[in-house]
This record gives C-alpha cells, sequence and structure tokens, in this order.
C-alpha cells in the first residue's frame, strides 16, 4: 500500500467506507463535537497513562512493554510483554472470566507472550482507568509479580495532563 497523508479531517472517506450511513453520521457529530486536534490529544494521553501503569507494575520484573522505543508508541493501543512463565493467554481469560474485560491477544511469534490494552476510541479517563484496574487486579490473580502503583500512575498522568477528563463519550 502506498504511503498515504494522515486523516486530518473528519469527511475524509478513507476511514468512512466500511461504516453504515446512520452510524457515520453520528460518528461524524462525536467527532466534530469534541475536534480532531482534542481526539488526538485524548489518545496520546491515554496510551501515556496505558505506558505509566505498565512501567510501574514492571518494577518487579514480570511485565514490559513491548515497544522500548518511545517513538514508536502507539496512541491506539499498549503491547504488554509478560517474561518466560507467564502466560498472555491464560491472563486474558482469567480477566474476561472474573472482570468480563477482553485484551487484545499477541499475534504471530508474539502468541501468548503479550497482551494488547487498547486505548483508542470512544472512552474516556475513567474508562481507561477502569481497564488499568482490571489487568491490575489480574496480574495480581494470576500470580505475574508486578510493581505497586499501576493505577496511581496512571491517574498521575491524567490528573496532570491539560485535557478535558470527560472527553469522550464513553
Amino acid at each position: 500500500m502506498p504511503n498515504q497523508e494522515p486523516v486530518t479531517n473528519i469527511t475524509d472517506p478513507r476511514w468512512l467506507r466500511a461504516i453504515s450511513h446512520p452510524i457515520r453520521i453520528r460518528l461524524l457529530a462525536m467527532l466534530d463535537e469534541e475536534g480532531l486536534p482534542n481526539v488526538f490529544a485524548r489518545h496520546q494521553r491515554h496510551g501515556a497513562a496505558t505506558r505509566a501503569a505498565v512501567d510501574a507494575w514492571g518494577q518487579a520484573g514480570a511485565v514490559e512493554l513491548q515497544c522500548l522505543e518511545p517513538a514508536d508508541y502507539s496512541s491506539s493501543l499498549t503491547a504488554v510483554r509478560l517474561a518466560e512463565g507467564h502466560s498472555a493467554d491464560a491472563l486474558r481469560a482469567l480477566i474476561l472470566q472474573r472482570f468480563n474485560m477482553s485484551l487484545g491477544n499477541g499475534l504471530g511469534i508474539l502468541k501468548d507472550r503479550v497482551f494488547r490494552i487498547g486505548h483508542l476510541g470512544d472512552i474516556n479517563d475513567l474508562t481507561l482507568l477502569g481497564a488499568i484496574s482490571g489487568v491490575e487486579m489480574g496480574l495480581k490473580l494470576a500470580g505475574v509479580p508486578i510493581g505497586d502503583g499501576g493505577v496511581d500512575a496512571a491517574m498521575a498522568v491524567l490528573m496532570a495532563g491539560d485535557g478535558d477528563s470527560s472527553s469522550g463519550r464513553g
């Protein structure tokens, strides 16, 4: 696929093709109401908060970010790698069963090594903190050694940001 300019206009047809018309109109109105710069800033802030939680959990040595290069961090999801001897798929299953929360799985060579936390779309700060809390509880229940304060680290990032915590509609 050739390189394309990023989508910067909410009416750009490249991301609208697969969405039904009534839903498309609702999504466009939501994006227009929040404003694309605010949407992008919220996704960046949510990514930073998620990575702060993972960094705190990683103090015990069994959890780390899959992406170690800050220039390559994603604003849409964070992949979390578990140390040898811990199953990301078993953790995801436990979290789904206990908290009815679905996390993304590792793909290809990362199968059962990583899980993915999404922070893109129709979520707000509290929704993200709920997901991070669910992951932290799941890690503890699964016996994965983690450092303390993942949720607190995420909250600190979110409270320090100048974004509106009510951003998003989730």
